[in-house]
């Protein structure tokens, strides 16, 4: 998406001063007070900006329990280890893999066996080279590691691993695993530093040594951590120093960011819709893996039947809904694969153009009345877009002989109420793993154990769903990708809205491109530089 259309359609609803783009006419036609800073520099009459190395760059996280990212179980600390320890691989912009401190990685034919070789020019900040060794030494860390920690799924269905050489390591499997490779996205720690020192409690566990873009400094408890630059393969960033203070929440966060007293953060554009700072802000839009979509509950008979869940499918204004109640920020995808994911296909998938017509004629064939068509929209009062949404759908669905309520519910209510099957119709959310396995979702199995709060129950889906996961090759899994998505398309448990966005927001001062992404919201942080202007008001 542009990024500058998030900004214009978000800016009516806020009051952040900055200089570049003049905010549009807010809704009551009042002319705005403040500016919305897109820019990444100077203006065009200006010349342009000399990175100079320097500065410091002020970040956030939740109290840390360990700083060993693979024993760690919060995503903001994850996030913060990031800029001391390097992935084995990343996930590109299109949910390519990327090899990052590996430099390849070879699937057998049988798919059962995983070669991983290393780049010979990684170092940990004491010199001392990247091996086989750490990759084995950081699967076994993994593998004991808490349940709840981050990087978990990595050691799924893996039943051994062995070193071949120096930089080679073989992980075998007990069965293929379709996508197993996005499961190795994790960052690798040295043995030589953690043997010994590999627990939650040890001495070591809150004194990392990486192999980053920075070094550990300190950490002070409850307080903050220091991080200095050191540079490795992908060369030094120009910001010298980091310091990651220590917040409760998201809204403390958001209150920091405001007053200048961080500098960076990633917030939903809801959040940003209140958003008020006093500084001039960049604001860097990306893809999120939460999927939000209008569930059925299949128990109801009139739901049940295809063409009433079609009907109401070509009711809803998709492109409507994303550019004025998500104010551009997602992406329609009638799937729960995304758009922009090299694992999304579009051939063959019905695409449910709003079409009133269309959704009257289907209701007419299914012989059905307005008293069988009474249905209700359950929604968590506290998610204003949800509701909205909801409002708009139960408008579009009373026009076609339906008729249709909002319910608003507390979040506890509206959870207990979809455990219970207590509801028709239902707004929700999923955030979704970039390994696609949807057996949690959509799975027969899962109507009890997972989150198929459908009722959904196919067995040509549970065939498609496990050969996604029984891929033997890449080829073979995105094949089996396509076919769940066109199956899924067709079925209709649910209407897809989209994937939502989310925003990195930035001090004007932090200069340079920004390039988040879903995994790491700092993954070119080593262009960023600092403004001699920012660095001379003494921010």
């Amino acid at each position: 998406m542009n990024k500058f259309k998030a900004i214009f359609a978000l800016s009516a609803l806020l009051l952040v001063s900055g200089c570049g783009m003049t905010a549009p006419p807010a809704a009551d036609g009042t002319e705005p007070t403040s500016e919305i800073n897109t820019s990444e520099g100077a203006s065009a009459s200006e010349a342009p900006e000399i990175p100079i190395p320097g500065g410091t760059l002020h970040m956030s996280m939740r109290k840390p329990h360990t700083l060993n990212p693979l024993l760690n179980e919060d995503i903001t600390v994850d996030n913060a280890l990031k800029l001391i320890f390097e992935p084995l691989f990343v996930i590109d912009d299109n949910s390519n893999i990327q090899p990052n401190l590996a430099d390849g990685y070879l699937l057998s034919d049988d798919g059962k066996s995983l070669a991983i070789s290393l780049r010979s020019d990684a170092r940990w900040c004491d010199g001392t080279p990247v091996t086989a060794d750490d990759l084995i030494f950081s699967l076994d860390t993994i593998k004991n590691a808490p349940a709840g920690s981050i990087y978990k799924s990595a050691v799924s269905n893996v039943s051994a691993y062995t070193k071949t050489s120096n930089t080679t390591v073989i992980v075998e499997y007990s069965s293929p695993l379709g996508g197993c490779i996005y499961n190795m996205c994790f960052p690798v720690i040295p043995k030589h530093y953690y043997e010994g020192y590999n627990t939650v409690g040890s001495a070591r566990s809150m004194q990392p040594l990486g192999n980053g873009l920075y070094a550990f400094k300190d950490y002070r408890v409850v307080r903050d951590m220091h991080l200095n630059a050191v540079g490795n393969f992908r060369g030094k960033p120009y910001i010298e120093n980091v310091t990651v203070t220590v917040m409760n929440d998201k809204d403390t966060e958001i209150a920091a960011l405001e007053r200048g007293v961080i500098d960076i953060l990633s917030i939903s554009p809801e959040e940003y819709g209140s958003f008020n700072s006093q500084n001039p802000v960049e604001v860097s839009p990306y893809s999120s893996n939460q999927f939000e979509f209008l569930g059925f509950n299949f128990k109801n008979s009139a739901l049940s039947d295809k063409r009433i869940r079609q009907a109401i499918a070509y009711s809803i204004p998709i492109d409507n809904i994303i550019d004025n109640i998500y104010l551009g920020n997602a992406v329609k995808s009638v799937t729960p694969v995304h758009p922009g994911s090299v694992l999304y296909t579009s051939d063959e998938l019905p695409d449910y153009a709003y079409n009133l017509n269309m959704a009257r004629s289907l209701v007419a064939q299914s012989g059905l009345t307005a008293p069988q068509l009474t249905f209700t929209i359950l929604v968590n009062e506290d998610n204003n877009v949800r509701c909205e949404t909801a409002e708009l759908i139960a408008s579009e669905l009373n026009q076609i002989g339906m008729q249709v309520t909002v319910y608003r519910v507390p979040f506890a209510t509206y959870v207990k109420l979809l455990q219970t099957d207590s509801f028709t119709l239902f707004l929700g959310g999923m955030e979704l793993n970039p390994r696609v396995d949807l057996r949690p979702m959509l799975a027969s199995a899962s109507r009890s154990s997972g989150v198929n709060y459908f009722n959904f129950s196919d067995l040509q889906m549970d065939n498609l769903l496990n050969a996604c996961v029984n891929a033997a090759s890449d080829e073979g899994y995105k094949a089996a990708i396509a076919q769940t998505q066109k199956y899924c398309a067709e079925q209709l448990p649910f209407v897809g809205i989209g994937f939502k966005h989310q925003l990195l927001v930035t001090d004007a001062g932090i200069r340079g491109s920004k390039d988040p992404a879903l995994n790491d919201v700092f993954r070119n942080a080593d262009s960023w530089y600092i403004s001699w202007q920012k660095e001379g008001n003494g921010e």
